[in-house]
């Protein structure tokens, strides 16, 4: 098993994906390192497009319903519960796993990203696995696919390189705030 750190791992096929790190230790490793991966990727998606300040700001007003940053809000003081923060981590982590899939799967078609879903995947399984009362968590729902291809369909300008830009923007900015709750558990 390889023992690279999130900020050590390579691109490319032979990339070093960060399995040591999907457990209960170390879930703000993982955090980071999928924060990096996916503010990469987005900077892909934006120079594909040109700037990304400008595509952003033209994009239709169409929510995806991805997980905000607000959704854990108890993560940090002065709201901070623990099992509540964890709880909405892992079902925010769940369907950023579900959007991240369709990406790879439909978007992503010729290029190797299928670990990045898999370990949002594994580090909202971990997520589940610290808390007191994992029986509590809720999953989201399993059509959030057809939601994707629903609200892709009734935006006829929404190219892939929109559709990937406005999923991995929302999963960077909660990745973010996941390693900072991660941070916060940690210390607490």
């Amino acid at each position: 098993m390889s023992t690279a750190t999130p900020e050590s791992a390579t691109t490319g096929p032979n990339e070093v994906w960060p399995v040591a790190f999907a457990t209960a230790e170390q879930p703000l490793a993982v955090a980071i390192w999928l924060k990096r991966k996916a503010n990469s990727l987005n900077q892909d998606v934006c120079e594909e497009l040109g700037t990304c300040e400008t595509v952003w700001e033209d994009l239709p007003r169409m929510s995806l319903h991805l997980p905000d940053t607000d959704d854990v809000e108890e993560c940090f003081p002065p709201k901070f519960e623990r099992e509540v923060c964890l709880r909405r981590l892992s079902r925010a982590l769940y369907v950023f796993s579900t959007f991240l899939k369709y990406l790879c799967q439909h978007l992503y078609a010729t290029e190797p990203h299928t670990y990045f879903w898999e370990q949002t995947e594994k580090l909202a399984q971990t997520t589940k696995s610290l808390m007191d009362h994992p029986s509590t968590l809720i999953f989201p729902d399993v059509n959030v696919a057809k939601s994707v291809e629903a609200v892709k369909a009734a935006h006829i300008g929404w190219t892939p390189s929109i559709l990937r830009h406005l999923v991995l923007r929302k999963y960077t900015e909660f990745m973010d705030a996941t390693a900072k709750a991660y941070l916060y558990i940690k210390r607490n």
